[in-house]
């Protein structure tokens, strides 16, 4: 491997948060949904908040009028079924996976992606009050 290949997979490990999790039991896929994809998410906590406002500022306008159920609703549907938001959401999680990380996702990335999905779920749905369409207005 290229030296370059190297520092960049070591640079980008060292960028993630410790999010403790005992796999030691786990079976591969699950080992990298902990040990790979929650820090990542983790770490990008914040721009996959912006992005999804952004999506929601843009297509949904009346988001502001619904009750916190149907924005739920509304947070959950996007997530699951827009395909570009889900493009534009993996995309940034894949661009930070080392070589190594990149061909274990390709070789499972149908199951991968579906445990992306519930996660991003989470994350967005825990977080949900700090989206600038549902910020308090003073």
């Amino acid at each position: 491997m290229p030296l370059d290949a190297l520092n960049r997979d070591s640079n980008l490990r060292a960028l993630r948060p410790d999010v403790p999790v005992d796999t030691d039991e786990a079976q591969p896929v699950e080992c990298f949904q902990h040990e790979v994809l929650r820090p990542l998410l983790k770490l990008q906590n914040d721009v996959i908040l912006q992005l999804v406002d952004q999506f929601v500022q843009k297509y949904h306008t009346d988001y502001e009028r619904r009750s916190d159920t149907d924005r739920r609703a509304l947070l959950r549907n996007l997530l699951k079924q827009d395909s570009k938001l889900k493009r534009l959401l993996f995309g940034m999680i894949a661009g930070l996976f080392t070589r190594e990380e990149f061909a274990f996702f390709l070789a499972h990335e149908g199951e991968l992606r579906r445990r992306m999905v519930p996660l991003l779920i989470q994350r967005v749905d825990d977080q949900r009050h700090r989206l600038s369409a549902t910020a308090p207005t003073s």
